[in-house]
């Protein structure tokens, strides 16, 4: 980990949500203001997403914060342990959002939207297929996630 000025860089992390083909990816580069003067501030990550869903790919840069991360982690852990649990996300600044829902048997639909810029951008409806040995997977690198970038509060 090294600060440049304020702003701390430390190896990224990332999240992948796929299903056959199509999947999400979200790159978390850094935090830019960890010793901000409040917890808003502190909780910022600089993310970029990478999507393949269907005919449509694409890169762009999304505003993200901890908690979006350690709320999504609690609801996967529910998830993986409780096949009917079905839930809803939506990162704090709405660039990215979707709902979980299952058959109870293993099978999960993500369902949901993803925007370009926050408030303003184009926006993308999808739907990811995967079934549940992919969670343990998805919750594994939340945990990462959590642990390199923190809610800090």
């Amino acid at each position: 980990m090294q600060f440049v000025g304020r702003k701390q860089q430390i190896m990224a992390e990332t999240l992948l949500i796929k299903g056959g083909p199509d999947y999400i990816e979200i790159n978390i580069n850094s935090q830019p203001y960890p010793h901000g003067d409040n917890e808003w501030d502190r909780s910022w990550l600089d993310s970029t997403v990478v999507i393949q869903l269907g005919a449509f790919s694409g890169t762009f840069q999304a505003n993200l914060q901890t908690w979006d991360f350690e709320k999504l982690l609690n609801e996967f852990r529910v998830l993986n342990s409780n096949l009917e649990h079905s839930f809803e996300y939506e990162a704090t600044e709405q660039q990215i959002g979707f709902k979980c829902t299952t058959d109870g048997i293993g099978h999960i639909e993500l369902s949901g939207q993803i925007m370009d810029q926050c408030g303003i951008g184009n926006e993308l409806s999808f739907i990811i297929n995967l079934d549940q040995s992919y969670i343990p997977n998805v919750i594994e690198q939340l945990k990462r996630i959590n642990k390199t970038f923190p809610v800090l509060r």
